[in-house]
């Protein structure tokens, strides 16, 4: 069952995620060591207002145990959403590594699935709830893969989602597609 996730799942919802943000969590959280970048971005999940809140995350959850999230939020409100974030950096004293990776359309901003869930179609079902949202305001749905990433890259072309540019990240070159 997919459902909103609630400031509850904060643990659980930001340990996938993380496995999906892989070394933004650093960039976004400030903090570089893993423990202290995972409690920054679970502070940020129950808080209202920015990119990685619970009210922009939707969870897959199956006999009671959360096997997939996945956060997305409307792109327009990108540089709202990551002012909190910004605000986190500049009082740690950091550089602000926090990139726009999306324009108008909804931005599929990360998802993962448990590995002992994978294979099952949770990540496609996430995905199409994402899409349906995105349709229901007028909107693509947009979302950025690692370059060298054939098999995501290709499980997403699979979904309908088109190449539309090459975008560079922090020393990464991605693929954003949308669809």
């Amino acid at each position: 069952m997919i459902r909103k996730a609630k400031k509850s799942d904060a643990k659980r919802a930001i340990s996938l995620l993380a496995l999906a943000m892989d070394h933004f969590i650093y960039k976004l959280s400030g903090h570089e060591d893993e423990r202290m970048a995972l409690s920054c971005l679970e502070g940020f999940f129950v808080r209202e207002g920015n990119r990685l809140s619970y009210e922009n995350v939707c969870v897959f959850e199956e006999a009671g145990e959360i096997l997939g999230a996945l956060c997305f939020y409307d792109g327009a409100m990108a540089e709202a959403l990551d002012a909190p974030l910004r605000e986190n950096l500049r009082a740690l004293g950091k550089e602000d590594g926090i990139l726009r990776e999306c324009g108008e359309e909804f931005y599929l901003d990360s998802i993962a699935v448990d590995e002992r869930a994978r294979g099952r179609g949770i990540a496609r079902a996430l995905i199409l709830h994402a899409h349906s949202a995105a349709q229901k305001a007028g909107k693509k749905l947009s979302l950025i893969v690692e370059e060298d990433n054939a098999a995501a890259k290709a499980a997403y072309a699979k979904m309908g989602f088109k190449f539309k540019a090459f975008k560079d990240f922090h020393g990464h070159r991605y693929a954003c597609m949308e669809i």
